[in-house]
């Protein structure tokens, strides 16, 4: 005779505490497009975020042209905000999707260079 598995009115087991593993911020040069005069401390404020557990979130970094020239890929509100917080310093400004319809971006930064 085979042992059965108690049915129902388990109880699940407590919180732990952990949602989920944590992911690191990635990012990338698109290609042939021209990159920004700050594209160096993007890069190192992007590697100095801390690691995130959420939803993936696509930014795109916009060179004076207004074109994409580097995608980051963010995990979580915590990222986010502190990559918002970060490019603000560096005289970076939020900006929506352009146009109608979908964007592949949650966001897009733009700074106007001197």
């Amino acid at each position: 005779m085979q042992a059965r598995e108690p049915s129902g009115g388990q109880q699940p087991e407590p919180h732990t505490g952990n949602a989920g593993p944590s992911y690191a911020p990635e990012t990338s040069l698109v290609p042939g497009a021209a990159r920004g005069a700050l594209d160096e401390e993007v890069k190192a404020l992007v590697v100095g975020l801390p690691d995130g557990v959420g939803p993936l979130q696509r930014i795109g970094i916009c060179n004076p042209a207004g074109a994409v020239y580097r995608e980051i890929s963010l995990h979580g509100p915590l990222q986010l905000l502190h990559l918002w917080a970060r490019l603000n310093a560096l005289g970076f400004r939020q900006q929506g999707p352009q146009g109608r319809g979908f964007s592949k971006y949650t966001l897009l930064f733009t700074r106007e260079e001197p």
